[in-house]
């Protein structure tokens, strides 16, 4: 009985490999079906390519294009970041002194502006200074040599420690300065730089936009191809 048993037993098992056995070798046969298929459709694509290559050259200038022109776009859009970031740390605030005030009263306040948290650093321009200045780059030396005096106040020029990135710390540092009982007056154009910030972000949506599309008709050309 037992040899009966262990006899049904190996027979049983043997029937079960020769069907694992069956579904390898099917699973072998459809993998090299399938190299085979894709082989001879890439020389047969190949061979036609050769065979007209006029479309050829055309088909892969084509791709060539929508490929180089988001690469472009996305290097001109970093190029204007940076000059983003470079005219945001070279741009100043200026603090007009009082005419009154000499030029040791605003070296006095320099030097008190240096402590400041929000402040990167400070530089002051005399009240000759801002003449030699107005004088070379306003053209009216003859005018100012009739008035005989020097009706130019010194400036202070301040660079903030954030730059102007942040157009919320830039209005308050400039409220602070404007608090100053030496300050006549306090000058920062920010409407440059929120025009800055939004022709920024519409070319950085532009840029993404376009790489989508061309992305796209390359997809669609290659498929076609």
């Amino acid at each position: 009985m037992q040899q009966l048993r262990r006899q049904e037993v190996s027979s049983l098992y043997g029937k079960e490999r020769k069907p694992s056995n069956r579904y390898l070798g099917s699973i072998k046969q459809r993998l090299q079906g399938y190299l085979d298929n894709h082989g001879h459709t890439l020389f047969a694509s190949l061979g036609r390519l050769w065979r007209t290559p006029l479309a050829t050259a055309l088909t892969v200038t084509v791709i060539a294009i929508a490929l180089a022109l988001p690469a472009s776009f996305y290097v001109m859009l970093k190029n204007l970041q940076q000059l983003g970031v470079v005219l945001e740390d070279s741009s100043q605030i200026s603090l007009f002194l009082k005419p009154q005030l000499n030029d040791d009263a605003g070296m006095a306040l320099a030097e008190q502006l240096k402590d400041h948290p929000g402040i990167e650093s400070v530089a002051l321009i005399t009240k000759e200074g801002a003449l030699r200045e107005f004088r070379t780059y306003s053209g009216f030396g003859e005018a100012l040599d009739a008035l005989g005096a020097n009706p130019l106040p010194a400036v202070i020029q301040v660079r903030p420690k954030a730059g102007l990135s942040d157009s919320h710390e830039a209005q308050v540092l400039v409220k602070e300065l404007q608090a100053l009982p030496e300050a006549e007056y306090v000058q920062l154009d920010m409407q440059w730089l929120a025009r800055l910030q939004a022709l920024l972000g519409l070319v950085r949506h532009g840029v993404t936009m376009i790489s989508i599309l061309l992305s796209l008709a390359v997809l669609l050309v290659v498929s076609n191809t």
